[in-house]
């Protein structure tokens, strides 16, 4: 979904918005203690996949990231290769979790691509 984003294709991340929901749900189990970002997860990937314009799939990627950063903030085991980073001039959530150093930056696309900074994962 922040590749689509960052790409400016709002079809694509509609398209993948389903799995990041599921990969949510499919957290349940592991951490219970952790239900309400997890259901806060799916909830907004789901805003993603039905969103009518790009400005709206990247508010609800925004509430997507701000679950998943809490989450990752919690269980440092879960980081994996996780880079996260940091815009200020994000309308919605400043904060998005990407796999390695070749930032992409989703909540501007291509207007402003390489916009942000690595900054510690940390809600």
């Amino acid at each position: 979904v922040r590749k689509a984003l960052a790409a400016d294709d709002l079809a694509a991340a509609k398209a993948a918005a389903p799995a990041a929901a599921a990969k949510a749900t499919a957290l349940q189990g592991e951490y219970a203690d952790k239900a309400d970002e997890i259901k806060a997860m799916t909830a907004a990937a789901t805003k993603v996949s039905t969103s009518g314009d790009i400005a709206l799939a990247r508010m609800a990627f925004g509430e997507f990231s701000r679950s998943l950063i809490g989450l990752v903030a919690a269980d440092k085991g879960v980081a994996g290769g996780v880079v996260c980073y940091r815009c200020p001039m994000a309308k919605t959530y400043q904060k998005w979790l990407q796999l390695g150093d070749d930032m992409g930056f989703p909540y501007w696309g291509a207007e402003m691509l390489k916009c942000g900074a690595k900054v510690p994962v940390a809600p």
